[in-house]
């Protein structure tokens, strides 16, 4: 006999990157490199599905600006002119063979780029012939003269923080191999981190340059780059000497600008042969997720958010995380070609911690910062295999998603509590807090389509899960209109999910005390938007349709298992006969007949259920699902 699948679910990355956000640095900022602050707001896609409100950051691109006030005016008017009035000055000068001269030139040309309220000063640069070339093979050739390779890694940074054509100029130039291997052997870490700059801008473009950059071998530059940097001097190491290394002050600056690298390098990561180019990141980003400072974090769970995407598509065996971690990167010697056994429980427990704990200093804005990658990684992760959710499980993460989706969505008051920790959700621009409904019950949702029913149970007695699905159900079937139809979508598949084993225990857990209530429910989802006219041509059509199926899914999956309980009463037996099956386009072209399926259940439903009761519940299984 056939039951309603399980079914884990990512969900679809946007197909085109949106127009680039650059941020605004000072050229007065010293740290490890100059103007190391990126701030400003990022640039955001269209999903065209459930996504689309927790859609990841599109393609990021960050330049280097703003350095008006720090020059004296005399100045600032010699560099507003330098292009296009003395190109042939500034070619010759970067042509010089003098590296004193070139140096001046590069200074010159990056503060160029760098002003404010120059126009169209990118293109004047591309306008120069072959002086972009030029500049590429500088940064490769200069090694005697970092400072020299770091002017000019930061004008390609600027160029490559422009428009889609700016930014194709810059690899059409030649730059990344030439990134590539300032990243992994400058001599210099300014010109590495300038030369990681340019290149997330270059990944932020959009898909075709990101694969370019893989292609080219960018996994392997970075592993090279976090080896030198972060290894100890004899180049052994152990786990808490790395992170102590990674979480240094003095390498803040460092780790933002990496993370970010690999949040644009990861984005898009759908499938299992791109999940195994950048497998070998895994190690770092599980580092980078434990930094001190905020804006690496958040970098680093879009990145692992990313990557994550990949385990759930299509229900692939291949694409499983446990099977698929590289080994620990810090400690060849201790692997064994498989996975390390910490990645897993690390993991879980860091991000159920983020989502659960205050991160220290951050705000409520940057609380919607986090939690939103957060979620998203979540949600993935439990995309995955059955491990997966045995390890969230273990986490903590089952309470911590009831509390977001009970307080985003049932609560006036946005806030609750998870393991004695406040939650405090506030609503940023272009987000609500259903929007982080909808993620939560979408991670309970994978979660419940763990394989068995012992593992099941498990994850309904960590939280109190059926209690959330039941307020939800039930506050959607007294007005479907006024509570969020994707949210209560994820809600019906959480249900289906956990009962599709088709386990006596599972059911009765599920319905705890409430079959009444949940009957009702459940009923009433069943029958949302039945009715072609009018709500099928409506917006929430998809949603609607949706929802009354996997409704129909969870009532026949406890109807099965439990005939004995007070679930379907005759008349309902007869509406559900008259009114689904109709009305669910993908399974009544199942049904050869229809009419004598609906027939059959309507004689069974006049008859004395207490003698006929079996004979109604598998015609129940007959109609729903064949």
């Amino acid at each position: 006999m056939a039951v309603a699948a399980a079914h884990a679910r990512t969900l679809p990355t946007a197909s085109a990157p949106a127009p680039a956000a650059k941020a605004l640095a000072s050229d007065a900022v010293r740290g490890p490199f100059l103007g190391s602050a990126r701030s400003g707001a990022a640039a955001h896609g269209d999903d065209q599905d459930d996504a689309d409100d927790l859609i990841e950051l599109m393609s990021r691109k960050f330049a280097h600006v703003r350095i008006d006030a720090t020059l004296p005016e005399e100045h600032q008017l010699n560099i507003r002119h330098l292009l296009p009035e003395h190109a042939h000055a500034l070619v010759e000068a970067i042509n010089s063979p003098s590296r004193e001269t070139q140096h001046h030139a590069a200074v010159q040309l990056r503060r160029y780029l760098s002003m404010d309220n120059i126009p169209h000063a990118i293109d004047n640069v591309l306008a120069v012939p072959n002086l972009l070339t030029t500049l590429t093979n500088l940064l490769h050739t200069a090694h005697d003269h970092a400072a020299l390779q770091y002017e000019i890694a930061w004008t390609m940074t600027n160029v490559a923080a422009g428009s889609h054509q700016q930014t194709v100029a810059v690899a059409h130039a030649g730059a990344i191999p030439v990134l590539l291997s300032a990243l992994a052997h400058a001599e210099h870490v300014d010109v590495q981190i300038q030369a990681a700059w340019c290149l997330g801008n270059l990944c932020g473009d959009g898909p075709v340059l990101r694969n370019a950059v893989i292609e080219a071998g960018i996994v392997e530059a970075m592993i090279v780059f976090f080896r030198s940097r972060f290894l100890g001097p004899d180049g052994a190491s152990t786990k808490d000497s790395v992170r102590a290394r990674v979480t240094d002050p003095a390498n803040v600056q460092v780790a933002r600008i990496l993370a970010w690298l690999m949040a644009n390098l990861c984005r898009g990561t759908r499938y299992a042969t791109e999940w195994t180019k950048l497998a070998p990141l895994f190690p770092v980003l599980l580092e980078f997720v434990h930094h001190d400072d905020l804006e690496t974090v958040i970098d680093a769970c879009w990145g692992l958010s990313r990557t994550l995407q990949v385990l759930g598509v299509h229900g692939s065996s291949d694409n499983k995380l446990a099977a698929s971690l590289p080994n620990d990167l810090w400690n060849d010697a201790d692997g064994d070609g498989g996975p390390p056994p910490y990645a897993l429980v690390e993991l879980s427990a860091r991000i159920v911690e983020l989502l659960t704990q205050p991160f220290p200093g951050a705000t409520d804005d940057d609380r919607i910062r986090l939690n939103t990658p957060v979620l998203r990684a979540i949600t993935n992760l439990a995309s995955g295999d059955d491990t997966h959710a045995a390890v969230l499980v273990s986490a903590g993460a089952v309470p911590a998603l009831c509390d977001v989706a009970r307080a985003c969505l049932l609560s006036s008051t946005p806030t609750s509590k998870s393991n004695g920790a406040p939650i405090t959700l506030t609503t940023p621009p272009g987000h609500t807090p259903v929007a982080f409904a909808r993620e939560a019950l979408l991670a309970l949702s994978n979660m419940a389509a763990a394989g068995s029913p012992r593992m099941v149970l498990d994850f309904l007695a960590a939280g109190p899960v059926a209690h959330v699905w039941l307020a939800i159900a039930t506050a959607a079937a007294r007005n479907i209109a006024e509570i969020d139809r994707r949210a209560v979508r994820e809600t019906v598949w959480g249900v289906a999910n956990a009962s599709s084993g088709m386990d006596t225990d599972v059911a009765r857990t599920v319905l705890g005390t409430c079959d009444a209530e949940w009957r009702a429910a459940l009923l009433a989802l069943v029958a949302c938007g039945l009715h072609p006219t009018g709500a099928e041509s409506s917006a929430n059509a998809q949603y609607d349709a949706e929802v009354r199926e996997k409704a129909a899914d969870a009532v026949h999956n406890l109807v099965h298992v439990l005939p004995e309980s007070s679930w379907l009463h005759d008349d309902d037996a007869r509406y559900l006969a008259e009114n689904v099956l109709p009305w669910i386009p993908r399974r009544s072209a199942q049904y050869a007949t229809v009419s004598a399926t609906r027939d059959k259940i309507i004689k069974d439903a006049r008859r004395v259920r207490e003698r006929d009761e079996l004979r109604l519940v598998d015609g129940l299984d007959g109609m729903m699902l064949g």
